[in-house]
């Protein structure tokens, strides 16, 4: 019988948009303890890139990015979801993080049970999987980050 395991881990991006370096830093808050999943690899462009590292990429970078993960428990994951965090310019009425959500697997099995079929499909342990923004996801976070006004110089 396989078992549903939600992740989820968080991340924070931050965005240097109004200088053309184009510096971009993933920053991974710290791991849960028995995290279900591991992230292997974070690729942009299809180049390796770290957490914490700076990094030059594009204005669309978002929609190359890819996040492996590897699952870590003993049971199959159906579903596994990453947080992007985006900090925001400060204003007292608003929260200082607008979040994304990229995910892995059948987005609906949040508010229901899995049906005999899906528990047959999804991420057995020890298996790597990757997780990116399919393009219609891309163009919603485009107009999400246009939305919740980040582009702006964000300094530490």
């Amino acid at each position: 019988m396989s078992i549903m395991v939600i992740a989820v881990v968080a991340t924070t991006v931050r965005v240097d948009a109004t200088q053309e370096l184009k510096e971009r830093i993933i920053e991974r808050l710290p791991v849960e303890k028995n995290e279900p999943i591991a992230i292997t690899d974070i690729k942009v462009d299809g180049q390796g890139v770290s957490f914490h590292k700076k990094f030059r990429a594009s204005d669309d970078w978002l929609q190359s990015l890819v996040i492996s993960i590897k699952n870590k428990s003993g049971k199959v994951i159906l579903f596994a979801s990453i947080d992007l965090q985006f900090p925001r310019p400060r204003r007292p009425q608003d929260p200082p993080m607008a979040i994304y959500d990229m995910s892995y697997g059948n987005w609906a099995l949040q508010t229901r049970r899995p049906t005999s079929e899906e528990v047959l499909v999804g991420a057995s342990p020890g298996e790597v999987v990757e997780i990116r923004l399919s393009p219609q996801q891309s163009d919603a976070l485009r107009g999400f980050l246009t939305a919740t006004t980040i582009h702006r110089v964000l300094r530490r």
